[in-house]
């Protein structure tokens, strides 16, 4: 069994064009105005041979804070529906996932590690994580002023 990945979406070829991910961020914009606080939707697609990535950000506009979603999906189980097709299955599922984030006053997250999800017969993979820019700012310069003490800080990832 081949261990899922989230590949680098430079590398893969996009699935919309940014006019196309644009309309979908304005649409998510538009739907949930009343939640948002100086935020914003972020949509990039890709595909490879086998596998179809979404990486789906909700972040603040100053770039304090990311919750990056990561979705893959194995699109060769589903050739008889267009990529684009499975994109805004997957984005719709998303929407209704932010919804339901935003009734819950942002108290409901997605696993650090891919968790299974299906929407209309399609199977999807996502996972999420928060990430404060400002707080990793300001604990680098922190570990850079006073060293990182006697022990080896080693990144933390799923990956490994």
């Amino acid at each position: 069994m081949k261990k899922l990945t989230f590949l680098n979406i430079d590398k893969l070829t996009p699935i919309w064009a940014k006019e196309e991910n644009k309309r979908w961020e304005n649409l998510l914009q538009k739907k949930h105005r009343l939640y948002l606080s100086d935020e914003e939707f972020i949509i990039l697609t890709g595909y490879n041979k086998e596998q179809l990535q979404i990486l789906f950000t909700f972040q603040k506009k100053d770039g304090s804070l990311f919750y990056p979603i990561e979705i893959v999906c194995m699109h060769t189980d589903y050739q008889t529906l267009k990529k684009e097709t499975i994109a805004a299955l997957i984005v719709d599922y998303i929407d209704s996932y932010f919804q339901e984030f935003f009734e819950e006053n942002r108290s409901i997250y997605l696993p650090l590690d891919f968790s299974t999800h299906e929407h209309e017969d399609i199977k999807f993979f996502m996972r999420g994580f928060i990430r404060h820019k400002h707080l990793e700012k300001w604990a680098d310069e922190l570990l850079a002023n006073h060293g990182h003490g006697e022990h080896d800080i080693a990144p933390i990832s799923s990956e490994t």
